[in-house]
């Protein structure tokens, strides 16, 4: 040991939980050493303070070091709140702890119980005096009915202070729904197979207080004890309420200590910490992400967990199921879902609760909460019959931004996204190019929190309220003005643009005998004016548009030609594509939006197809005219497997030293041969596992080439693989030998 290894001290600091953040700080306040739970350190003679932290909570202590001194110091007692009556915390509660142990440990006596669920009122002010009162909180499955499990199962402790319930609903996703006297807060459950969830409520003087709800989870038939594994999940949960992701530490020391038992929330919510850090431990999160998609591969909040990973440059080996019909429990997941959505469009179930959640989300808690919305998604019959493309409707925008201050609509959603283009239109004031004439639908969606599908509909709402304004006072005017006119011609209809002839009999004027004076008795004789319908253009289209097989991210294009079949021009308005592989395919419209199409004229619009996978890929194309409404021609293409390589190719080469190919497939292909070509094939060996191998994108295989020169230059090769549609595959290969 050397001179000054004698003069140090060492210290080594250790908190009762092993939970606790600690630091220690020098005279000069300058923090010299940190860590989780315990921490040891060598440090010059002198004062230092040992500072430890649970939560908000920070307990300090002066201690005085030596010269030579092994010193062991138990950190300052630092008990933090806690929503749970978990022990060693400021809210412990031996009671209501063995009400919980209780209650989850009952749950093993039931028979065929796939799940358990139990919610735990805390604190409830005078609940004593309101035995009889049933307590404000409902379960609804996911149609947003009602589930009989709290309605008289309830029970509180003897002193009143905590109500308790357990249901044994079916795994899958719940609305927990907490009433208070002034508003009614929806709160997303997720109940996995064989665990217990349990649900912590604070009520107070002021009613239910659902931002510091906590959430617990444990194996069916297990007791909740609410020990170190608890403690590390409210830890964990007050990080992720405070934006502090160095509880992270903590709450992955808890995971270490449960091991493969830990609590499915205190991992994610752990794992969001961990993923909030400057610099990301990818392989910490690697092994925790991964465990919980063996474990809960369709739980909401581990499909976000998995995209929160891959965002942050984590290598993983599992891929997220998607698109997901519920919203993940945790908001931070939610958010990582409408982050996918707004630049993909497939993290939702269309007009699933995950999606039309978004427009009522409450941002007061950790949790995904929502004002209450409706069972069914009812979309209004004109609204789901519009179509219009978004440049259309911010182009509108940019040039009256009035029109979207005051929208008349109510939808929730719609009145945000006006907000929003109210916001940007207000910063192009003076700009010759407004900038939210240049937004997109994916830009719309990550400013406002919502869903690629709602942001669709809610432009298409604003559309629609920008035509009522318009439109509906020039439509009563014409049909006014027909009316006047009718009666002035003595029964002569004239039907401008746009306005139908009305349904009912046609327009009938009477006509006097030729006597001066009729007979009383006589009446007069009706008689008809015929009408005449005036033109209308046609189209003549094939119901079925056939595209050529097409290799995966290839692109082929195919005209569709729109021939005016009819005897009145033909306007087209615009051209939409829907379908689930609307993605796929492209326009390229040229011609048919300058003009009107003349009778006997055409236009021809090139349809691009680009297939994103493999297999069978449809969608409609629908063109929408002035005059015909719109016309729908359904697109078939097929995706064909192409391979992926990696390296392309493999040049300059060493004598002797070889060289790995990888090799995926985006759909299933079989390999059917590797061989060498091109000018130099015996200078080069290969070695493989790709013969005979069926390739998919999860599944690859691997060729591993050796430059084995006969002579002295430079050689050159190809690797030659052939798939089972006798396609063949080159990877240019060379090598150079030089002898000395």
């Amino acid at each position: 040991m050397s001179s000054s290894d004698r003069a140090k001290a060492t210290l080594h600091v250790r908190s009762a939980s092993g939970l606790d953040e600690l630091v220690v700080v020098d005279s000069e306040f300058w923090p010299v050493a940190s860590g989780t739970g315990a921490l040891t350190v060598s440090l010059a003679p002198g004062i230092y303070e040992v500072v430890a932290r649970a939560g908000p909570t920070v307990r300090r202590r002066l201690i005085k070091l030596v010269a030579g001194e092994r010193r062991d110091e138990a950190a300052p007692e630092v008990l933090f709140p806690a929503s749970a009556p978990i022990r060693g915390t400021l809210m412990e509660d031996a009671d209501q702890l063995a009400l919980v142990r209780g209650a989850t440990e009952a749950v093993a006596d039931r028979a065929g119980v796939a799940a358990a669920l139990c919610v735990v009122l805390r604190d409830a002010g005078e609940a004593g005096q309101r035995r009889n009162d049933p307590p404000p909180v409902d379960l609804l499955d996911v149609t947003l009915r009602p589930v009989d499990v709290f309605s008289s199962s309830w029970r509180l402790d003897d002193r009143g202070r905590a109500a308790i319930s357990v249901g044994t609903p079916a795994p899958g996703g719940y609305v927990l729904r907490l009433g208070q006297d002034f508003e009614t807060v929806d709160q997303s459950l997720w109940l996995p197979t064989d665990w217990t969830t349990v649900v912590f409520v604070t009520v107070d003087a002021r009613g239910i207080q659902p931002a510091s709800a906590s959430v617990h989870m444990m194996p069916l038939g297990e007791a909740w004890l609410g020990g170190r594994d608890a403690a590390a999940t409210e830890l964990a949960l007050w990080g992720l309420r405070e934006g502090r992701w160095q509880a992270g530490e903590a709450a992955t020391e808890g995971i270490r200590a449960a091991a493969a038992g830990a609590d499915p929330i205190l991992r994610i919510a752990a794992t969001h910490l961990l993923l909030e850090a400057p610099r990301v431990d990818g392989p910490t999160v690697a092994s925790i992400v991964d465990g919980l998609a063996r474990s809960l591969p369709d739980h909401p909040d581990v499909v976000a967990l998995q995209l929160v990973a891959m965002e942050r440059g984590v290598r993983l080996s599992s891929r997220p199921a998607l698109p997901r019909p519920w919203p993940p429990m945790l908001l931070a997941s939610y958010r990582a879902l409408l982050r996918r959505d707004a630049v993909s469009a497939d993290a939702f179930v269309r007009g699933s609760i995950a999606e039309r959640a978004a427009a009522a989300v409450m941002v007061r808690s950790i949790w995904t909460t929502w004002r209450p919305i409706s069972p069914s998604d009812r979309i209004p019959p004109r609204l789901a019959r519009t179509t219009v493309r978004a440049e259309r409707v911010l182009d509108k925008v940019a040039r009256n931004p009035a029109k979207v201050r005051r929208p008349n609509v109510s939808d929730p959603a719609t009145r945000r996204v006006a907000a929003f283009l109210t916001a940007v239109a207000d910063l192009d004031s003076g700009s010759y190019r407004p900038r939210v004439a240049d937004l997109s639908p994916t830009e719309i969606a990550l400013a406002t929190g919502l869903p690629m599908a709602t942001v669709d509909r809610s432009l298409r709402a604003l559309w629609l309220s920008f035509a009522g304004l318009a439109v509906l006072p020039l439509v009563v005017t014409l049909t006014a003005l027909v009316g006047l006119l009718a009666v002035a011609s003595g029964g002569l209809m004239l039907l401008g643009p746009g306005i139908a002839p009305p349904p009912t009999t046609p327009l009938v004027t009477p006509t006097p005998t030729p006597s001066s004076t009729p007979p009383p008795s006589s009446t007069p004789t009706p008689t008809r004016v015929p009408s005449v319908a005036p033109p209308l253009p046609g189209v003549e289209l094939p119901p079925v548009l056939e595209l050529p097989a097409t290799p995966v991210g290839e692109p082929t294009r195919t005209q569709l030609p729109i021939p005016n079949v009819g005897d009145a021009p033909l306007s087209i308005l615009e051209f939409s594509l829907s379908g689930e592989a609307a993605g796929d395919f492209t326009l390229d419209e040229g011609e048919c939006r300058h003009g009107p199409i003349a009778p006997g004229d055409s236009c021809t619009v090139l349809v691009v197809f680009r297939p994103a996978v493999s297999g069978d890929r449809r969608a409609g194309l629908s063109i929408h005219t002035a005059e015909l409404g719109a016309v729908t021609v359904a697109l078939a293409g097929i995706g064909r497997p192409t391979l992926s390589i990696e390296p392309p190719a493999v040049t300059k080469l060493a004598p002797g030293r070889p060289q790995s190919v990888f090799v995926w497939a985006t759909g299933p292909i079989t390999i059917q041969s590797v061989r060498l070509g091109g000018g130099d094939p015996n200078d080069f060996q290969l070695e493989t596992d790709c013969e005979g191998a069926l390739l998919t994108p999860e599944r690859g295989c691997q060729i591993s080439v050796t430059y084995t020169p006969r002579g002295e230059g430079e050689h050159a090769a190809e690797i030659q693989i052939v798939t089972d549609d006798g396609s063949v595959w080159t990877v240019p290969v060379d090598g150079v030998n030089v002898i000395f």
